[in-house]
This record gives C-alpha cells, structure tokens and sequence, in this order.
C-alpha cells in the first residue's frame, strides 16, 4: 500500500481537506454576523448589503471557480488549494479596512476568487482516494466542515466586533487560516486521477467539451438546478437570519452569532455526518438512496423554514432553524456522490465547480440580493424587521421549485448511474 493509500494518510487528508472547508466557511461567513454595525456606520441599504453578501461575492466566485476547476482537472491540486487559501485569506483581512461600499465590494469579490478553488479541488481530491461506497460519509465529513466553520464564523465575528469592533472580526478570521495553508501545503500529496475506482483517467478534454459533455447528462442538468435552487433559500437565510433576529428580538451581535451560529453549524453537521453515514450502509442495498434521501430532507425542510421565520419568539425559531439544518444536512454527502457517479474522473472537479457556478450566482448572489431587495420593498410599510421576515418567507418558497427537479433526477439517475457503470 502507497503513502497516498495508508490508512493514517487516508485519515490526514479527511482532516485537512475538512479544515479547509472549515476556514472558507468562517471567514466567508463573518460578514453576515456584522451587517448591522456596517450598515449603521457605513450608512447602507438592505439592498446595497444584499449585493454584499450575495453577488458581489457569488458571482466571481462561480466564474473563478470554473476556471480553477479546469486547472484542477489537469493539474496540481495541492498547490491550487494551497494558493486559493493564501489569497482569500489576505482578502478576508482587507476587507476590514473598508471605509465605504466599494472598497466592501472590492474585498467581497477577492474572497470569492480566492474561495472558488476550495470546493471543486477538494471534491476531486476525495473523489480520487475514497470508493464510490466510501464517498457519501467523507463527502458529510468534509461538508460538515463548511457548517462548523459557520458556527466559528458567526461566532467569533459576533464576539470580536462586539468586544473590539467589527473590522478586527475579519483580520482574526483571516489569522485563523493560516496554520491550515501551512498543512495544506505541506503535508497533502497529489493522488493518481482514477485510483479509486481501479482505472487510470484520460487527459480531461477542453473544457467546452466537457461542459457539452456534462449538460448532455440528464440528471446531471438536475443536480445543478435543485442545487441552485436550495441554496438561493439556504443563503437567503444564512445572511439574513442574524439580522432578522436582531430586528425582531433584540438580540446583541454577540448573542445572535452564538446561538444561531450553532443551530445552523452543529445542526447541518450532525445532520451532513449521520447522512453520509447512513447512505453509505443504504447504497450498498440500492444506489437510488443517493437520490430517494436528498428528496425526503427536501420535502421535509420548507415547513420548518417558514415555521422558523414565523416563530413567536427567538428561541423557538432558533431551535426550529437547527430542525432544518439537521434535515437539511442529512442531503449533502449522499448528492455530492451522486454527482460524482454520473461524471468521469477527469472532470469532477469542472462539474464540481459548474454546479458551483450556478449555485453561487443563483443561490449564493440570487439569495441574498432578493431578500434584500425585498425586505426594502416591504419596509415603508411593515417596518424593517416585519418586511425582513416577509422577505424571508418568500425566498425560502423557492424550494418547492426544487423539489419538482428531485423528482425528475429520480426518474434519470438509473440511465445515467448504469451508463457510467457500463462504461457507454
């Protein structure tokens, strides 16, 4: 057994690849946590922050994450990572010496070039040491490390500009990463692409071809729209909750970065682990749970998003919000794998980072700016935290729209699945 196959190698790359996704998710995350003391000192408007936390950041995010993909498709994925961490740790720290809307704006699109790389190399790293049977547990594990590192994110953010102002929470989440950049960097080794699944990949085709060849995948084309669509209520929420709950509770910066930081973290990572695990033990049964287990956490998480919007009161919200995110969870490492079981080696990172892309503009970007376009909407009329929660409410409706897609990849995953299995 090689290096790269030892069980105590095996081991490190979960850790590692697990605390990258921790740090891309805290430092990306602290924003949200902050929204009010910039709003009030940067006098902006909930659209205006809605850009900042959603397309600002979203879109050059999916675009540089198309083209990272396609390095990482041909390329060192180690040093891609290793890059993409330095660079959005540096624009993390920066954007605490913003002094208006622009030079927020500027620093957004920074951490999301630089985050870009985080995602679609790692899941090509995975997908070339674990087995298809393996995958769904490590891809939670790896997931869950985005979730926690919220928690950390709205943690810390909350407490440091509580304590200290909110421009040291984005210099310290910058310091945090560092230790990781350094293990990244020295300790992950470049796996052989196809190892895992006993052949040898091809060169990866030009990327218009791959994009061809990707769209031509029936349930491929809906993976990438249940996808977007979850994520525009997902981030929708995840940016705005915090104020919302401000708004309508009175909760401090402080407070609401520890308690709803930890129903959306702890809830989503527990929910991501026992997900993985359990579509491990079922896919050997019939690989359909891929799909059947993404459906049935869909179904379930609209009525308790609406409940939590409506909730008479912050702790019933914030538990009903861990609901959710534990339901939620349990989809992320059985849909990840299916998307790895319709693609080939050579272009898990591009299909990776196309689903980013949508996500990111759609969900990501599309999320927030409609909350926030929305709750300015409402706001003459209801009040900023009501329109807030009307904001929300709608946002979160988009999921029905997703569930019909599920639906539909149901109905082509067994084509696609054997067709690869087939080798046609």
């Amino acid at each position: 057994m090689s290096q790269h196959q030892t069980s105590r190698y095996l081991t490190f790359v979960v850790v590692a690849l697990f605390l990258v996704n921790f740090v891309n998710y805290m430092d990306r995350m602290v924003l949200s946590v902050v929204i009010e003391p910039i709003k009030a000192e940067l006098e902006l408007s909930d659209t205006q922050i809605g850009l900042l936390t959603g397309l600002a950041f979203a879109i050059f995010y999916g675009t540089a994450g198309l083209f990272i993909a396609w390095l990482a498709d041909r390329y060192n994925r180690k040093v891609i990572l290793t890059v993409s961490m330095l660079a959005w740790s540096v624009m993390t720290a920066i954007t605490g010496l913003a002094q208006n809307f622009w030079h927020l704006f500027m620093a957004r699109i920074g951490v999301g070039v630089g985050e870009s790389g985080a995602i679609p190399t790692s899941h090509s790293l995975i997908g070339d040491y674990f087995t298809t049977q393996q995958r769904s547990a490590i891809l939670a594990i790896f997931t869950s490390g985005a979730t926690i590192g919220l928690t950390a994110g709205l943690t810390l953010g909350g407490y440091v500009a509580e304590n200290y102002g909110w421009r040291w929470s984005f210099v310290v989440a910058a310091v945090v990463g560092l230790p990781v950049i350094l293990l990244v960097g020295v300790g992950l080794k470049e796996p052989e692409r196809g190892q895992a699944d006993g052949i040898k990949a091809e060169a990866a085709p030009p990327f218009l071809s791959v994009l061809k060849h990707l769209l031509s995948i029936r349930s491929y084309r809906h993976l990438v729209v249940t996808s977007a669509l979850s994520n525009l209520a997902m981030f929708g929420v995840i940016q705005w909750m915090p104020a919302y709950l401000i708004r309508q509770f009175g909760l401090g910066v402080a407070e609401v970065g520890f308690y709803f930081g930890v129903a959306l973290g702890l809830g989503a990572a527990g929910g991501a682990i026992v997900g993985g695990l359990v579509a491990n033990y079922l896919v050997k049964r019939n690989f359909m749970w891929l799909v059947w287990l993404p459906l049935i956490s869909a179904v379930s998480v609209f009525p308790l998003y609406e409940l939590a919007i409506f909730a008479p009161s912050a702790t019933v919200s914030l538990g009903l919000i861990m609901a959710v995110n534990i339901l939620g969870g349990v989809s992320f490492g059985p849909l990840l794998t299916a998307t790895q079981t319709v693609v080939l080696p050579n272009m898990r990172a591009s299909a990776s980072a196309f689903v980013g892309f949508t996500s990111s503009v759609i969900g990501v970007g599309g999320g927030p700016l409609l909350v926030g376009i929305l709750s300015d909407y409402f706001a003459p009329t209801y009040g900023s935290a009501v329109g807030l929660q009307y904001a929300l409410a709608i946002a979160v409706a988009v999921t029905l729209w997703g569930v019909v897609h599920y639906f539909l990849l149901i109905k082509a995953y067994p084509n696609d699945r054997l067709a690869l299995d087939t080798g046609s």
